[in-house]
């Protein structure tokens, strides 16, 4: 059986987008429910386990991707695959820094 690695890859990378917004939706929600106090604080501490598990759910598409595309890339050495594996692990190199530095910071 023959995979069409590319297919599976680009069906990955058309998400990818789809997720970012979702993403930014709920950031907006979280930053929008911590300035808000009294009873509603629950809410926020609700939202702040939202914001967790999405950036870790965020983190593992970017890694997944970034896999995928190395190997597709290995297999091919088409330099556009190169180019899609170097552009992703890239991604998902920048959102495990960004995410360093959060978790330090907590």
């Amino acid at each position: 059986m023959v995979v069409d690695y590319s297919a599976v890859l680009t069906a990955l990378i058309n998400q990818l987008p789809a997720l970012v917004i979702s993403f930014s939706t709920l950031i907006g929600g979280y930053y929008a429910a911590k300035k808000i106090t009294g009873n509603q604080t629950v809410a926020a501490e609700k939202l702040d386990s939202v914001h967790t598990l999405v950036n870790s759910v965020h983190g593992t598409s970017l890694r997944l991707a970034a896999t995928l595309a190395e190997r597709l890339a290995r297999l091919t050495k088409d330099p556009v695959d190169i180019e899609a594996a170097e552009v992703t692990k890239k991604a998902a190199d920048d959102h495990d820094e960004k995410q360093k530095q959060v978790d330090r910071k907590i």
